[in-house]
């Protein structure tokens, strides 16, 4: 992309194009966005320009008033996108590309219309994988994002109190794919899926309904030095059972380093969520059924990459789950 397109699409922000900082690696996933980069200003300001697939243009949009909507209630770690010159969060820029050359060898240019958007780059420091799992004030500064989410996300106006994920159709929907594609695999799991099926499906139902991140884990938090600078990849934001960012960040962390769910991160950030009373009775007597339902997204992660000792891996550590999950229950003291 030339410099006069990034000036073109940047003048929807108002924003005066420098230069592209390839030298600036961005968090998160890069499967959010068809294309990302940073780019400088003439200010020296630093922003991450995204080009968006056109059929995400409603969520992404929703995700963006979330982020203003959380940023204005000074949610910790909450980073907005900009409005651009219309008010608006995503641009839509027309963009010609070559495709070929005509009879007389000059380029035939291909117009196509692609929607942008524009977030402020936050620097952070990059955590030291797997030696972060046992820094217990990640743990104790997590819960407190939580916390402070909780008590700011009331009333918020984009979204359907009753439209609220469900874990278990999603687990199940997964196995019965797994079953028809992957027979093998699905051998491996069916112990898992009976254990999900005889101990907690039935009580997932009725587990109190919250407002969620929906992807929180370590790597999805902007870290400074001893707090969290900006918490990103929103996708996955709504209505979910009160435990999924709980679940989330714990089984995260513990996939990362068994150890690290008792000692450092984990018992901090549990430790500190009971003292708020963040979670009903429920919720804290089925979290480790809860993680291990929610394993099944990254077994579905690794089955798209077809990563197959990802998967073996994931597979063992659930079941370590089942095992243990007395001894988990003590040493978090729940």
């Amino acid at each position: 992309m030339t410099q006069h397109n990034l000036q073109q699409i940047l003048n929807n922000w108002d924003i005066k194009f420098k230069k592209v900082r390839d030298d600036i690696d961005i968090c998160g996933s890069p499967e959010r966005a068809k294309f990302r980069i940073v780019v400088e200003d003439n200010d020296n300001k630093l922003y991450i320009l995204e080009n968006i697939h056109s059929k995400l243009f409603e969520r992404k949009n929703i995700i963006a008033e979330t982020s203003e909507y959380l940023e204005k209630k000074k949610l910790l770690g909450a980073t907005s996108y900009l409005r651009n010159n219309k008010n608006e969060f995503l641009s839509l820029v027309p963009q010609n590309y070559p495709v070929d050359n005509n009879c007389c060898g000059q380029p035939r240019m291909h117009s196509q219309d692609e929607y942008w958007q524009v977030l402020p780059f936050v620097d952070g420091i990059s955590l030291k994988r797997p030696k972060y799992v046992f820094d217990s004030w990640r743990g104790e500064t997590s819960a407190q994002f939580l916390i402070d989410l909780k008590n700011k996300n009331k009333k918020i106006p984009f979204f359907d109190h009753n439209d609220v994920f469900s874990l278990s159709a999603y687990v199940l929907e997964i196995t019965k794919s797994i079953q028809n594609h992957n027979p093998e695999i699905y051998n491996n799991i069916k112990s898992i899926i009976k254990y999900l099926q005889d101990n907690f499906f039935n009580s997932y139902e009725k587990l109190p309904v919250s407002f969620c991140h929906g992807d929180f884990h370590p790597l999805n938090i902007i870290w400074g030095k001893d707090k969290i600078n900006s918490v990103i990849d929103w996708e996955f934001v709504g209505y979910k059972k009160e435990s999924y960012d709980v679940a989330n960040m714990v089984g995260c962390v513990g996939s990362e380093d068994l150890n690290g769910l008792i000692d450092g991160i984990v018992p901090g950030f549990i430790k500190a969520l009971k003292e708020k009373n963040f979670l009903k009775k429920e919720s804290w007597d089925t979290l480790i059924d809860f993680i291990i339902a929610l394993r099944f997204a990254w077994i579905s992660e690794w089955l798209r990459r077809d990563d197959k000792e990802m998967i073996t891996q994931e597979i063992k550590y659930m079941n370590l789950l089942i095992k243990n999950k007395e001894n988990l229950n003590k040493a978090w003291n729940i």
